[in-house]
């Protein structure tokens, strides 16, 4: 399945390979400012995945790159969303990768329409996503076309119910519902505390660690303490220490 993501204007994202029709001096000029917008295609691996991709070929390090996205994009689909990080830090990468290479194609990823910035992206700064599902039948009967006919307009008439499960999250001591409700509310505070705010519920001692940091309100060394395996959960933290 494909996702192409909607920008807070409204604007589809193409879910083609972006262009690359820059010379070298545009792409230093644009590598200049602050902070550097582009899209990002991938296929078949996670948005953390494409984006370490990207940060290794800059030979820096995580904090220094800067890389933001408004969403995460399904590991198994074909997306293109918009991303952004520092400007002289994709000028290392453009200058040894350029964006049209082959290098690019084999790890299924593919950057472009780069543009200067004086902000990064953020968490959230889309208005949507959306998606393009193929249907394969097993057998193509009558009966089983008839089935899916049905079922699509239903799902035409009411929408897809947004479901979530232990799966959505990872984390299976999550308890799925509340979390999802939490999130659906708005109500951001009762989110975290569902994350971070039982220290105990972790059996990792580090984890442990870094949510009783959390309660104490120091983000930036609960982000240092959490376990680089805890992707998500870094990231939470570390825009907490960012912004607050």
């Amino acid at each position: 399945f494909t996702v192409k993501e909607i920008s807070a204007e409204g604007v589809i994202s193409d879910n083609e390979r972006p262009v690359y029709a820059y010379t070298r001096e545009e792409l230093g000029k644009i590598c200049a400012a602050d902070h550097v917008h582009f899209d990002l295609w991938k296929k078949d691996i996670s948005t953390e995945v494409a984006r370490d991709i990207i940060i290794r070929r800059s030979g820096l390090r995580p904090q220094e790159f800067e890389f933001r996205y408004q969403g995460r994009k399904d590991r198994w689909s074909e997306s293109t969303q918009r991303v952004s990080c520092r400007g002289p830090a994709l000028w290392r990468v453009l200058e040894n990768y350029p964006p049209g290479g082959s290098c690019w194609r084999r790890e299924r990823v593919c950057i472009g329409d780069f543009k200067a910035a004086d902000e990064p992206l953020r968490i959230g700064g889309h208005s949507g996503n959306q998606f393009t599902l193929a249907l394969h039948l097993s057998e193509n009967t009558r009966e089983n076309r008839e089935m899916v006919g049905r079922a699509a307009d239903a799902v035409q008439r009411s929408g897809f119910v947004n479901f979530f499960s232990c799966q959505r999250f990872g984390a299976p001591r999550l308890i799925a519902s509340e979390f999802g409700r939490a999130l659906v509310r708005g109500a951001h505070e009762d989110t975290l505390d569902l994350i971070f705010g039982d220290p105990e519920a972790h059996p990792n001692p580090t984890v442990q660690a870094a949510c009783y940091m959390y309660l104490h309100g120091d983000y930036e060394l609960a982000t240092r303490k959490m376990p680089s395996f805890m992707r998500p959960e870094q990231t939470v933290l570390r825009t907490l220490a960012m912004h607050g």
